[in-house]
């Protein structure tokens, strides 16, 4: 919780810009669009779901998942790569998911396609499904990497039957979750899309921005405690003394 001198701090500062640009100028320099943060915010357009944090007063108990999707519309990114430029780890630490022991360390990873999170998702498959088909089928197949993983095959479940790695769909769905509009915004289903994600309708009984809280709700506590299991044990100072 913020205390009122905080409060009064941020506010004077914030006063002196005039407009959404100027905000993330003073907090991300770019202007000239140098910073990668928000680069990522403006290419996903972002600021068209904005309204989204109006849900975390109606959903507190996904709060932690609220601050979970904040951070990753701000291109939150602490992977192995990173903490070794950090010297958080050595260089012998490895760069795969610790929760599958493949892929990447990404939220994007984590929330769309880890197998270890299936039974998570499973809870909102209805909702997952429909974005996944709506994807699916407005992407030519070309591009599309329909491959079976058996381990997590269900039939009745789209998710669950295509492991689409590194493909366009699972981008996009990702960055949908997110609250991105990168879709054509003339076509109607698009904006009946785009409406569903802070409000209830025709695709959805819940907002689609609910279930990517809900989902990290439940989610990043494991793969964040799990990456920093693996962190702390290729810390440099940990390493050091194994060696000794």
């Amino acid at each position: 919780m913020w205390t009122k001198a905080s409060c009064t701090l941020v506010d004077k500062k914030l006063s002196k810009h005039e407009n959404t640009k100027a905000i993330k100028n003073f907090y991300w320099k770019d202007l000239k669009k140098t910073s990668i943060k928000a680069k990522f915010y403006d290419e996903n357009k972002l600021e068209d779901s904005k309204d989204y944090l109006k849900l975390c007063y109606e959903y507190p108990e996904y709060s932690y998942g609220w601050y979970w999707l904040m951070k990753a519309r701000s291109g939150y990114k602490l992977d192995a790569k990173v903490a070794k430029a950090a010297k958080i780890v050595d260089e012998s630490c490895p760069n795969y998911c610790p929760c599958c022991k493949s892929r990447c360390q990404t939220i994007e990873h984590w929330l769309v396609d880890c197998p270890s999170f299936n039974n998570i998702r499973s809870k909102f498959s209805t909702s997952l499904d429909t974005i996944f088909n709506f994807y699916n089928q407005r992407t030519p197949s070309s591009s599309v990497n329909n491959s079976l993983d058996s381990n997590i095959i269900d039939n009745n479940n789209v998710m669950n039957n295509f492991v689409y790695n590194n493909s366009s769909v699972c981008k996009k769905v990702f960055k949908f979750l997110l609250g991105g509009r990168t879709e054509n915004c003339n076509s109607r289903e698009w904006k009946e899309m785009y409406n569903c994600q802070i409000k209830k309708g025709n695709y959805t009984d819940s907002p689609f921005l609910v279930v990517t809280a809900a989902l990290l709700n439940e989610i990043m506590p494991i793969a964040i405690g799990q990456q920093w299991s693996l962190f702390s044990r290729y810390n440099p100072k940990t390493t050091r003394s194994r060696q000794c």
